[in-house]
């Protein structure tokens, strides 16, 4: 694994600096302002998302909406100066696709720390992941798992859909193993059972949880 990860940082930053030193694929300068741009306009959606997200749970409908906004920020900032050079950049902006385009090179890097620096990639990278099972979904809520880092338990959010955005609602569900699970939504809470068959025994346990919908 570590010799892996060495090889493609040499392979990514030779490759990347032949590129921004004159590479064969250029975008034209017309083109490659329109990517500068593009970038531009999703950090300008990212940043109220993630204020709405953290500060009050309010994300875009749906699991993979905000997650393809920032892959798409991601890779128009790492591919924009290795394929555009520097002649559409002014000074500032030439330190920040700069880093930009390194990134993989200081993720890979960081991949070298033992134990640390792999906690940290994958925790920050966890958040990218679609969650690993959604417990329930209708056109009301959504009931699914969160990653919340290497070592931490995946979380259960309950989600109450509205329009074009959804909203995180507070809860003390915990990590479910069950067999099968039961939603009764009410007007202002939703109430989660769920059941679980021991081994051997014909009768379900039963465990329910209420999530307050406001």
């Amino acid at each position: 694994m570590l010799i892996a990860t060495a090889i493609f940082v040499v392979l990514y930053t030779v490759l990347i600096f032949r590129q921004i030193r004159g590479g064969r694929w250029r975008l034209s300068e017309r083109h490659a302002t329109i990517a500068k741009y593009f970038h531009y306009v999703l950090l300008a959606i990212i940043i109220p998302i993630a204020i709405l997200h953290f500060r009050y749970g309010i994300c875009l409908r749906g699991v993979w909406p905000e997650r393809i906004i920032v892959i798409a920020a991601l890779l128009t900032g790492i591919a924009l100066l290795p394929m555009s050079g520097f002649k559409v950049l002014r000074i500032p902006e030439r330190i920040y696709f700069t880093v930009m385009a390194f990134l993989p090179t200081l993720t890979g890097a960081l991949l070298l720390v033992p134990f640390l620096g792999v906690l940290i990639v994958i925790s920050v990278a966890g958040q990218l992941l679609p969650p690993t099972i959604v417990y329930y979904d209708d056109n009301f809520y959504r009931i699914q798992t969160s990653f919340k880092g290497a070592l931490s338990a995946p979380e259960v959010n309950v989600y109450a859909k509205h329009g074009l955005y959804e909203k995180i609602l507070n809860s003390n569900v915990p990590y479910m193993y069950h067999d099968s699970i039961a939603v009764y939504p009410y007007p202002d809470s939703i109430r989660i059972t769920r059941f679980e068959r021991n081994r051997g025994d014909s009768i379900k346990a039963r465990t329910s949880y209420t999530v307050r919908n406001y």
